[in-house]
This record gives C-alpha cells, sequence and structure tokens, in this order.
C-alpha cells in the first residue's frame, strides 16, 4: 500500500500502556514512553525510512517481489537520475522483460539461473554480444541498487554479479567490427562540403584531441566561467 506525497502516519498514544506508536499498513510500531524525547527520535528515524522506501509498508527481503522492485527502481531513475533520454528507454525495455518473465517471481528466488535465461532470450533474439553484456549488466545494476536499499539481499545481489559475461570467439552472438577513425585525407576532402564554419571547426577539434562529437559542443557560458 502506498500513501500520498502529503500523508504521514502520525505520532499516536496506546492509551492502556502510555507509550507512544505508529501506525504503517495496519503494523504498529512502538516507540517508547508517550510524549519523551526519545519516543520522537524513534518516530523521527520510522519515518525517514519510511519516506527513503518511497512511502511504502515495510517488508521482508523475502515478501518483495520483482515487479516492485521495478516499480522502485523506475521512481529512482525519474526522481534521482538523469540519464539521457536514450539511456532511460534502454533500461525501461530490458526492464519490461525482466519483468514480463519475473515479475511475480520474489526477489530472493532470483538467481544466475534466471539471469541466463534472460541471456537466452537475447541470444535466440538475435542481439550482438556487446548489447546483450549490456543488457544483462543492466539487470545485475537494478539488484545492485536493491541491495542498497536493503530490499534485495547481498547473497542475491552478489551471485548474480558472479554471471561472466561473453567473450569473443566463444558464443553464437553476432560480433561486430570496432569502427576505426576515418583517415585524414577523407576528413579534408569532407570539410569544404560542410556549410557552416563552425561546424568545421568542431569536426578539426574533434580530431585533435579524438574526442566524441559531444566533446566539441561548447556553450558560451561554459567559456565565461
Amino acid at each position: 500500500m502506498t500513501h500520498t506525497r502529503k500523508q504521514l502516519p502520525k505520532y499516536c498514544l496506546h492509551k492502556s500502556t502510555g507509550r507512544a506508536y505508529v501506525r504503517i499498513d495496519g503494523k504498529m510500531h512502538y516507540l517508547g514512553k508517550h510524549g519523551s524525547q526519545a519516543s520522537r527520535r524513534e518516530y523521527d528515524r520510522i519515518i525517514g525510512e519510511f519516506i527513503a522506501n518511497g512511502r511504502q509498508s515495510f517488508q521482508s527481503q523475502d515478501g518483495i517481489l520483482i515487479e516492485q522492485l521495478i516499480c522502485r527502481f523506475l521512481d529512482y531513475m525519474e526522481v534521482e537520475r538523469n540519464y539521457h533520454p536514450k539511456t532511460n528507454d534502454r533500461i525501461t525495455a530490458v526492464l519490461r522483460l525482466l519483468n514480463e518473465l519475473y515479475g511475480k517471481t520474489p526477489v530472493s528466488q532470483f538467481g544466475p539461473a534466471a539471469l541466463k535465461a534472460i541471456r537466452r532470450r537475447y541470444l535466440d533474439s538475435g542481439l550482438c554480444r556487446r548489447t546483450i553484456n549490456g543488457y544483462i549488466w543492466i539487470i545485475v545494476r537494478v539488484f545492485s541498487w536493491g541491495c542498497e536499499e536493503e530490499i534485495v539481499s547481498a547473497e542475491v545481489a552478489g551471485a548474480l554479479r558472479m554471471v561472466s559475461a561473453l567473450k569473443a570467439g566463444q558464443t553464437a552472438a553476432i560480433e561486430y567490427d570496432d569502427v576505426e577513425p576515418v583517415d585524414d585525407d577523407i576528413v579534408e576532402k569532407t570539410l569544404p562540403h560542410i556549410k557552416y564554419e563552425q561546424i568545421q571547426d568542431m569536426v578539426r577539434v574533434q580530431r585533435l584531441i579524438c574526442g566524441r562529437p559531444q566533446d566539441t559542443v561548447v556553450r558560451w557560458c561554459q567559456l565565461l566561467r
């Protein structure tokens, strides 16, 4: 059960015992003597964990399903990470397949065999080796993040990291040749056909620094710092 953004469980008095408590999704967490500083600190601690948990009830790792882990990670990705839109799309596509195959599986039951089954699915689809390795790394990263959030055990996250990446020449996956640099004479012949001088200069700088196109994009505000 999730709570609205403005709603937080209240600090309450248990009249028969004089203790303070906070109720989260039906479960009472006792805090100590009502009105005491210690009970207030305990309330702040529990509420802090509740907020960090996405304003959801606390669950044991055995009770967390993979679909819940995925939802939590997507929320984290939207709020706390500034991924490039293409990266977001790639992660979402990978997690969509993970959810399709194992969404109702508890995170505690997802191991190397399941990860390899997903990898086999990618192999059968004809993707290249490097792409498959990248997709599998995304899944491993999500479980590692879940371990940081204490909703995935260290044993589960660590076991997934033990799955070796596919190696060149040892798999049926497609291998693409590395992209080689363009010869200087081809660059020189191309420059006159580029309409704007600024773009020509960017090409020259990129060649000089052996960089990527985005490495040569500079805004005026960056030059004036």
